[in-house]
């Protein structure tokens, strides 16, 4: 799945199916090591090795979408809050679950604001941006 599309003045990578699923599971569980990732992915109905998890997790830090804290084997896993805004979350399954049961975080995510990405849009889209809101500035 492309989150992001490569622009010249734009943040972009590539998120594959495997991280989603990866992204996903921090979402519910963190933190997380690598063993029990995998044992995850693969209750999901993934046959992945052990080391194509690490290799997505470390692909995973590098783009910042998760963060790691530990040494060696324990090392630990946790969501960033980049990872947060870019995780695919599936609205039925997230809207069947009652409310108090739903996975989330327990307090406001003060951090969130700051993982933003200062540019989101490429320089067309900003343009594009710029036109409908001045088309809606004229309705008002």
């Amino acid at each position: 799945m492309i989150r992001l599309l490569v622009s010249k003045d734009t943040i972009m990578f590539k998120i594959s199916t495997i991280q989603q699923n990866i992204l996903a599971i921090f979402l519910k569980r963190e933190p997380l090591s690598s063993s029990e990732v995998h044992s995850q992915v693969v209750e999901s109905g993934n046959d992945v090795s052990l080391v194509t998890i690490k290799r997505e997790l470390t692909e995973l830090k590098e783009k910042g979408l998760i963060t790691s804290s530990g040494a060696g084997r324990s090392v630990a896993y946790t969501i960033s809050s980049y990872g947060r805004l870019l995780t695919d979350i599936d609205p039925k399954e997230y809207t069947s679950v009652d409310p108090d049961k739903r996975f989330g975080l327990s307090k406001f995510n003060f951090e969130l604001f700051n993982s933003i990405p200062q540019k989101l849009f490429s320089g067309d889209e900003i343009k594009i941006l710029d036109e409908a809101t001045n088309i809606h500035r004229k309705n008002i």
